[in-house]
């Protein structure tokens, strides 16, 4: 999603709520604009600030003050859980060594913005010239699908051993919190 798409997205949230309290406003004669916006508010405030299930525990207000400092996404140990899945045999090696460290991830709403579930009629245009242009490049680059056989559990030895190397766990299991200004 774009910086502008995401803006957009914003505004369309205060249209929506602005919209909204007029309209609370208008049918409810105990509510005037004032307290129906208040009301608005609260939800959207308590949406952000709420911790997430789908976002591993996080609040939505976390993620965006990280991606604006620049910090990743890191998942929480109690929630590591929800980065396996249960019919991946590299998945069920990784809970079995119990791989410390931290996961990184990125939320994802499913792959399809607003923009796509409003105007499918864009979105098909969009998508058909991306396919194109991708058909284009596959022809112009025969050699670039040359097919990658992958063997699971030659992966799940490699993490193993890497998981067993005390260099490749100072190198990626360092304490976060460690002075970083000496390097």
């Amino acid at each position: 999603m774009s910086a502008q798409e995401c803006a957009l997205y914003g505004e369309l949230v205060r249209h929506l709520r602005d919209q909204c309290v007029e309209r609370i406003a208008e049918m409810d004669a105990a509510h005037d604009a004032t307290t129906a916006r208040a009301w608005a508010d609260e939800i959207i405030r308590g949406w952000l600030l709420t911790p997430q299930e789908d976002m591993h525990g996080s609040t939505p207000a976390e993620i965006i003050w990280r991606e604006r400092k620049g910090e990743p996404n890191v998942v929480p140990p109690e929630h590591a859980h929800d980065m396996l899945f249960d019919d991946c045999p590299v998945c069920q090696a990784m809970k079995e060594m119990e791989l410390g460290g931290e996961w990184h991830w990125f939320y994802d709403d499913g792959g399809f913005s607003l923009l796509e579930e409003y105007d499918t009629e864009g979105a098909d245009k969009y998508y058909a010239a991306e396919t194109a242009s991708f058909e284009k490049w596959k022809a112009e680059h025969p050699n670039s699908q040359a097919e990658i056989k992958s063997d699971p559990q030659q992966f799940i030895d490699a993490m193993k051993e890497l998981n067993d190397d005390s260099e490749y766990r100072d190198l990626f299991h360092a304490d976060p919190d460690e002075d970083k200004s000496n390097q």
